[in-house]
């Protein structure tokens, strides 16, 4: 069977994408703007004072032999000549170094927001009275093992909460049966020894004064 073209809708006025255009649309490389911003400008404040230091010991030194020296000796003129070598070469190479890192700033910001993006959508979730499903992390991210440590946390509250619905369960099921067969007593009893059972579940949690 031949395969379709990846696209939007079918029909003749369907949309295709190249795969590039379907990459670019799967990935958010802006999840959080605020973080990732501000790892941006600390990256480039970084640069841009490298590039002032370099700045200062190539430029500075030939102005001050241009400035001191006479305008028509030959180390004028060699010294002019760097100076406007370097003038037209060291600026391109600032600016391309600015724009390789604040490229590479985002897509390695993109490997924390993400990772921060998806514990914030399952603490979300936890907040709404629901216990969700851990997610794995990608390979890619930064903060892979705080992601794995978080889903066995979740791991063990998911449990840890199905036996307190479990034992809550059979309690009122024993609740429920009370009187319907059996002596009174043996239905106390059993009620008491689901309600230890609940207890035990419920003693895992605690709750810091």
């Amino acid at each position: 069977m031949a395969k379709k073209c990846p696209g939007i809708g079918e029909g003749v006025g369907a949309v295709k994408y190249s795969r590039m255009q379907l990459f670019l649309r799967r990935r958010r490389f802006i999840v959080n703007s605020k973080l990732q911003f501000r790892l941006l400008a600390t990256s480039l404040a970084y640069v841009v004072f490298v590039l002032v230091i370099l700045a200062v010991a190539l430029f500075v030194p030939l102005a001050i032999r241009m400035w001191t020296a006479e305008l028509d000796s030959p180390e004028a003129h060699i010294d002019s000549s760097l100076f406007l070598f370097l003038h037209s070469y060291f600026w391109p190479a600032a600016l391309l170094a600015m724009l390789v890192v604040g490229l590479h700033s985002l897509l390695t910001s993109h490997r924390i927001a993400g990772p921060l993006y998806i514990l914030q959508k399952l603490f979300e979730r936890i907040q709404s009275g629901t216990i969700p499903r851990p997610r794995a992390p990608r390979e890619s991210d930064l903060i892979a093992e705080e992601i794995n440590y978080v889903n066995q946390t979740i791991d063990l509250l998911r449990g840890r909460i199905s036996n307190i619905k479990l034992a809550y369960d059979e309690l009122d099921r024993a609740i429920l049966d009370e009187g319907s067969s059996g002596s009174e007593h043996d239905q106390l009893q059993i009620i008491k020894a689901k309600g230890q059972l609940l207890g035990e579940a419920l003693g895992y949690l605690e709750i810091e004064p």
